[in-house]
């Protein structure tokens, strides 16, 4: 690939969250205090990398508690419903609870509107099976809508005149909450919204929404499509924004995109690197590496003071 000069801005806020952080190293934790392996119920985090890693380490990934050896089982950071918690306890000889505190806060914020005798709205990815809106579904025993857009909205059945409450996945694109709320306020007179977007995620967003005071021009987002705080990173830059934007796995993934198009860097003064909270900080590091060899200089300015 011909070299070509060009700035990178590095995103502060991209990577793990405390919550993955969190997940990850009580994992390890626990395979260092024990000789049997441990077992996750799903993906301790949406990165296959780290999967492979920590399946590597012997704490493997199960799709269904049918799979359970009956040992140590993890529940993820996502969270689940009171029934699938209830339902591993009765499998495992012992399951850690590695939900993440502001999922858990969703949690009671949801079943609290619920207990004021609220209908539910939540706010998250309703076009395949998120762990984290299934266990919030769980918790509010499926008396919810799930809606995922502004035209979603027309898909809730709730009379004009009854009370309504609503939280958000803790990893949604926290613009589109608003939106979404404001317009549902103008429908439904006794609204009550408890915000739940994760800090952490919303710090990404503003993050990358201040990129063009820059001069970015070209945003790659790095991390795992099943990612859906990383998958709305994506969306942000690409529609939001309407900036050029690479959305790869790891440095490698990034390679073999602009060996296939040597075109994609050309006219591009000033790249942005973000990440969703399950990227682990060497494989962003391995695309600024990458990026650098092609003739990008690391620019030092902060895009988010």
């Amino acid at each position: 690939m011909e070299r070509c000069r060009f700035f990178i801005t590095r995103a502060q806020t991209g990577g793990f969250c405390w919550g993955v952080k969190h997940a990850l190293g009580r994992a390890r934790e626990l395979r260092k205090e024990q000789e049997a392996d441990i077992e996750v119920w799903g993906e301790l985090v949406h990165n296959q990398h780290v999967v492979e890693g920590l399946r590597q380490e012997g704490i493997r990934r199960i799709s269904d508690l049918g799979e359970s050896e009956g040992n140590i089982l993890l529940i993820t950071a996502h969270g689940r419903s009171p029934e699938d918690t209830a339902r591993a306890r009765k499998i495992a000889e012992r399951v850690e609870d590695l939900t993440c505190p502001i999922v858990k806060r969703q949690h009671r914020a949801a079943r609290k509107l619920q207990e004021e005798g609220r209908k539910m709205i939540l706010i998250g990815v309703r076009t395949h099976a998120h762990p984290e809106v299934q266990g919030t579904v769980g918790v509010l025993r499926g008396e919810v809508i799930v809606i995922e857009s502004l035209r979603d909205i027309e898909l809730v059945p709730y009379d004009p005149s009854e009370p309504v409450g609503i939280v958000a996945q803790t990893t949604f694109n926290g613009m589109l909450v608003s939106e979404i709320v404001d317009l549902i306020r103008m429908r439904y007179r006794d609204t009550k919204y408890i915000p739940t977007v994760c800090d952490d995620i919303a710090r990404k967003q503003e993050e990358l929404r201040s990129s063009p005071a820059l001069g970015c021009n070209m945003v790659v987002v790095v991390g795992d499509r099943k990612s859906a705080n990383t998958t709305h990173l994506a969306e942000i830059a690409a529609g939001t924004l309407n900036l050029p934007t690479l959305f790869v796995l790891d440095a490698r993934e990034l390679e073999g995109m602009l060996e296939r198009d040597p075109a994609l860097l050309e006219h591009v003064p000033h790249v942005f690197v973000t990440a969703g909270a399950s990227t682990p900080d060497d494989t962003i590091g391995e695309v600024i590496t990458l990026l650098e060899n092609l003739g990008g200089i690391l620019d030092e300015r902060a895009a988010f003071a």
